[in-house]
């Protein structure tokens, strides 16, 4: 029963984080040539995501910090804080970011332009099966996990994942330095029935452009086990 409550307490507090993801991308620093003013990108990435609201934070230093930004692809706009930047409405293919200084008489100037490469986000899926399906113990011990690009069915390996299991009625949390199940994961899932929850957290892999992404939380729902007649021939 106090182990019931736990998982009900977990999953209330997880659900919204199920497709979050944390940037590990470094910060691109813009020294513009003939301009009093640098300028800093972050992330440093060069690509932007379909589907997605890709934050982008802009700041200028120096003696001129009155910018405006466009974009060529989508939709660009500023938030509450004036050096975030939300894009979004994108295709696939190319974006233009082009920043302009604002001087005296709000001449503006095209100091800058970034260009950006629009794909689809890669998601997360364990064999075929995205966050919140119901899938059975045998695929879940024969499968793998790792996101893949919709649109041209391009996958990325998984680098590692951790798994919370509940052991004595505590939480405890089990990982893997690869894409598949550890064996302690494995015996966890034999205990468990159909209607359970599956939680795997701290998701790491590489994105196209080299930098590594982490997910928060992926689950998965234990289904029942297909049980075929067996076909003599």
């Amino acid at each position: 029963m106090k182990a019931r409550i736990k998982l009900t307490l977990a999953f209330i507090l997880l659900v919204s984080f199920c497709n979050a993801q944390k940037d590990t991308s470094k910060v691109l620093h813009y020294v513009v040539k003939g301009s009093s003013a640098s300028y800093k990108i972050f992330p440093e990435d060069n690509y932007l995501f379909v589907g997605c609201k890709n934050k982008v934070k802009i700041t200028a230093l120096g003696n001129n910090k009155n910018f405006e930004v466009k974009i060529t692809n989508g939709n660009i706009n500023n938030t509450d804080n004036d050096s975030i930047y939300y894009i979004k409405d994108l295709v696939p293919g190319t974006a233009l970011l082009s920043i302009y200084a604002v001087g005296k008489n709000k001449v503006k100037k095209l100091v800058l332009n970034k260009q950006y490469k629009v794909i689809d986000y890669p998601k997360l899926s364990y064999s075929g099966y995205y966050c919140d399906s119901a899938i059975t113990r045998l695929m879940l011990m024969a499968g793998s996990l790792y996101t893949v690009y919709e649109k041209n069915s391009a996958r990325i390996e998984v680098k590692s994942f951790k798994m919370e299991i509940i052991e004595n009625d505590d939480f405890i949390t089990d990982s893997t330095s690869n894409n598949r199940l550890s064996k302690k994961m494995r015996n966890y899932l034999e205990k468990m029935s159909p209607g359970s929850i599956i939680y795997i957290k701290d998701v790491k892999y590489h994105l196209a452009d080299g930098t590594i992404k982490t997910e928060p939380i992926f689950r998965l729902f234990i289904d029942r086990d297909e049980k075929r007649p067996i076909e003599f021939k």
